[in-house]
């Protein structure tokens, strides 16, 4: 069954773009950043934006491991990072929680910072400190929890208690997680997989296959669960593209392909 959305033109889409490439243009400006500490020397690029949060009047980038604050009202740029109260360096990845007003900063270590609208830092260290030579591959933010993929598993952060609240080890290569209606679910290479909190997601065995073909990205919009199928992957054919997953009766999901309108042409 598919289900068609409506077309529509998107002004904050727009003005994402616009502020987005005006941060790119002052970090060339800015170039090479080199500050001094009594502990360290740290020599931050700002050259290439892999990640832009839009966080209330304000738009975090991360650049090549780095951090920077865009003000949207008054386009002021704010380097963010040790000396400004962050817990360490290189940072994997970031998301923002509007619930809880709060950023997302989880670093290659596997170290966690949560960040505030006012600038005031929590660490949480326990991930890094337990699992050494953990590896981060995504970050998921849903209201007040965030969520991590590893290369091991997935790693369940409360944020308003700011709090490591689980480490799920699956032994396999997580590339993303969500949490949804009840439910955990895991990007592997075998395809996506899920397992009810009420089922012991700490035991592997616990996880169940919902679908078997490779998928690129899954997250949670408007209390609907997402995932996409690439185009060009094997085994994948028409149904590649954007679903939208529903849960029904005996924690049972179905899953609807998301098709779009094409543009209507305007001639000059």
């Amino acid at each position: 069954q598919e289900e068609a959305l409506p077309t529509a033109c998107h002004t904050s889409s727009m003005l994402m773009k616009h502020l987005a490439g005006l941060l790119l243009f002052l970090s060339s400006v800015i170039g090479l950043c080199a500050q001094t500490n009594d502990a360290w020397e740290a020599y931050l690029a700002y050259h290439e934006t892999t990640r832009n949060v839009p966080a209330g009047e304000r738009i975090y980038s991360l650049f090549q491991g780095n951090l920077l604050a865009l003000d949207a009202e008054t386009y002021e740029v704010q380097l963010l990072d040790r000396t400004t109260g962050l817990s360490d360096v290189q940072i994997a990845a970031i998301a923002y929680s509007h619930t809880e007003k709060k950023l997302v900063v989880a670093y290659q270590n596997g170290n966690i910072d949560l960040m505030d609208d006012e600038g005031n830092v929590a660490n949480i260290p326990q991930l890094k400190n337990n699992h050494p030579n953990i590896v981060i591959n995504s970050l998921k933010v849903d209201g007040g929890d965030a969520y991590i993929g590893t290369d091991q598993g997935v790693a369940h952060i409360n944020i308003a208690k700011e709090e490591l609240r689980s480490y799920y080890t699956l032994n396999t290569n997580v590339s993303c997680a969500v949490g949804y209606a009840g439910n955990l679910f895991a990007v592997t290479s075998d395809g996506l997989i899920t397992c009810a909190f009420t089922d012991n997601p700490f035991d592997p065995s616990a996880w169940k296959n919902m679908l078997t073909l490779p998928v690129r990205d899954l997250g949670v919009f408007a209390g609907s669960l997402y995932y996409t199928l690439g185009a060009g992957t094997p085994n994948v054919g028409a149904e590649w593209g954007l679903w939208r997953a529903t849960k029904g009766e005996n924690n049972e999901f179905s899953a609807t392909q998301i098709t779009w309108e094409p543009y209507e042409t305007i001639e000059p």
